[in-house]
C-alpha cells in the first residue's frame, strides 16, 4: 500500500512563505525517513525566528519536545522543505529513543557539528545513528533525503532509523500536566510507506535477479484450499478450564471475566483513518461472512459491545502487509483461522499473542493454551 506524499510547496505557504517556491528533485522523504515520521508523530507548527547556536533557524525542535517541528525561516524552509524535515524528523527520533540511549548520545562537536568526513571510520568502529552526536545524526539523514547520490553510502545509518526501538510508551510532550502511560503502537513496515511504483520497480528487479541467476520462478495454478470436514469436535480433556469443545464457542461475557486479569484495557476495536473506514465499510458490505457476529449492520458496521475478533485491525494489517492478517487452515477443526494478534478478551482462545494482551496472558505450548501456572485453557491438538 502505498501512501500520499505531502505536497510541500503548499505546505510552505500555510506556515506564511511569501516567496517563490522552488522544489528540488529530493522533495519528498524517502519512506525510511517517512515511516520514522509518522512513528514519533511529527507536526509542523509555525514558529518564531530563532537565532541558534549555528545560527538563524530554518526549522527547529525543543529539549524533549518529541512531536513539534517549529518552522522558524518559513522562506528558506520552502526552498529545502524534504530535507528540512527529515533533520528536524530525527531530533524527534532522539528525543523518543528509550532513555538509557538518549543519555548515551554524545555531545556536539561546538566548531564543526556537521562534518561528515570521519562518519566511515565511525562506522567501522561499530558506531551507529543513535550513537553519534543529535546534529551530525541529523545531517546523515538530511544529507540521505536531499542527495541520492549518497544514499548508498548512507543506508547503513538510516536503516538504524527502523533497527533501534524508540520507548516502549508514548512520550509525555514537556507542557503536559501529568505522565502518559499509554503503549506505544506497533509501526507499520517501511513498504507500507512505498508508492505503488516504488514496489513495481523493486518486484521487476527482483525477477530480472530470480531470471540472471536461472531461477526464476513459474507461473502455475494454485488450486483454492479446500478443508476436509471435520466433524463433531472432540471434547476438551476434563482438566481444561475452556469446556467447550470449540473454545471460541465460549459465551464472550464468559471470555471476559476469566481474561480480564490479563487484558489491556478497551475498547478493544482499532479506530481507522478516515478514508480507511470508508474503504472497510465498502470491504465488509461485499464480504459480509467475514465480519459476521463482529460487527453491527451496515451502513456503519459499528463494532458489536463484546466482539471476539477485531476485524478492523485486522483490515488495517492486510492493507499494509503485515503477515498476521493471513488466514491459514486449521489441522485442528480444517477451517480458516485469523490470527491470535486481533482476537479480544471476549474470545475463548484469547492469548499472549493478542494486541489486546498483558505479558503475562495464556501462551500457546504447542497445541495447548496454557497459564502461567501450568494449567490447561484449551487444547487444540490435531486429530490423527
Amino acid at each position: 500500500m502505498g501512501t500520499q506524499t505531502p505536497n510541500y510547496a503548499d505546505l510552505a505557504k500555510q506556515h506564511g512563505s511569501i516567496y517563490s517556491i522552488h522544489e528540488s528533485d529530493a522533495s519528498f522523504l524517502p519512506p525510511e525517513i517517512m515511516r520514522i515520521k509518522n512513528a514519533v508523530g511529527a507536526e509542523l507548527v509555525k514558529g518564531q525566528p530563532y537565532a541558534s547556536a549555528y545560527g538563524d533557524a530554518i526549522a527547529s525542535v525543543g529539549v524533549n519536545e518529541p512531536n513539534k517541528i517549529e518552522i522558524n525561516n518559513p522562506a528558506k524552509f520552502a526552498k529545502g522543505a524534504a530535507q528540512t524535515i527529515a533533520h528536524e524528523t530525527t531530533h524527534l527520533w532522539q528525543n523518543q529513543l528509550p532513555g538509557p540511549i538518549q543519555k548515551a548520545i554524545p555531545l556536539d562537536n561546538p566548531n564543526h557539528p556537521y562534518d561528515l568526513s570521519n562518519i566511515d571510520q565511525l562506522r567501522a568502529q561499530g558506531r551507529t545513528l543513535a550513537t553519534l552526536p543529535h546534529e551530525q545524526a541529523a545531517f546523515i539523514v538530511q544529507s540521505y533525503t536531499a542527495d541520492p547520490a549518497q544514499r548508498k553510502r548512507l543506508q547503513p545509518w538510516i536503516d538504524d532509523l527502523n533497527k533501534t526501538p524508540l520507548s516502549v510508551e508514548m512520550p509525555t510532550p514537556p507542557n503536559a500536566k501529568g505522565i502518559i502511560s499509554q503503549i506505544r503502537p506497533p509501526t507499520p513496515p517501511i513498504q507500507a510507506y512505498q508508492s505503488p511504483a516504488e514496489l513495481k520497480t523493486q518486484a521487476a528487479a527482483l525477477q530480472q535477479k530470480f531470471a540472471q541467476s536461472g531461477l526464476a520462478p513459474q507461473e502455475k495454478h494454485i488450486p483454492p484450499i479446500t478443508a476436509k470436514p471435520i466433524s463433531p469436535i472432540p471434547a476438551q480433556p476434563a482438566n481444561a478450564l475452556n469446556k467447550h469443545a470449540n473454545p471460541e464457542d465460549q459465551p464472550p461475557q464468559v471470555s471476559l471475566a476469566f481474561n480480564k486479569n490479563w487484558s489491556k484495557p478497551g475498547p478493544y476495536a482499532a479506530k481507522l483513518a478516515p478514508q480507511e473506514e470508508t474503504e472497510f465499510r465498502k470491504w465488509a458490505a461485499a464480504n459480509p461472512q467475514s465480519v459476521k457476529g463482529e460487527v453491527g449492520p451496515a451502513p456503519n458496521f459499528d463494532p458489536l459491545p463484546m466482539a471476539d475478533y477485531d476485524v478492523r485491525a485486522h483490515f488495517h494489517a492486510s492493507k499494509i502487509g503485515d503477515p498476521a492478517a493471513t488466514l491459514v487452515p486449521n489441522k485442528w477443526d480444517g477451517k480458516l483461522h485469523g490470527n491470535d494478534k486481533f482476537k479480544t478478551p471476549y474470545n475463548g482462545g484469547f492469548s499472549n499473542e493478542s494486541m489486546y494482551a498483558l505479558p503475562n496472558a495464556p501462551r500457546w505450548v504447542g497445541n495447548r493454551l496454557m497459564t502461567h501456572d501450568g494449567k490447561l485453557v484449551t487444547d487444540e491438538t490435531p486429530r490423527k
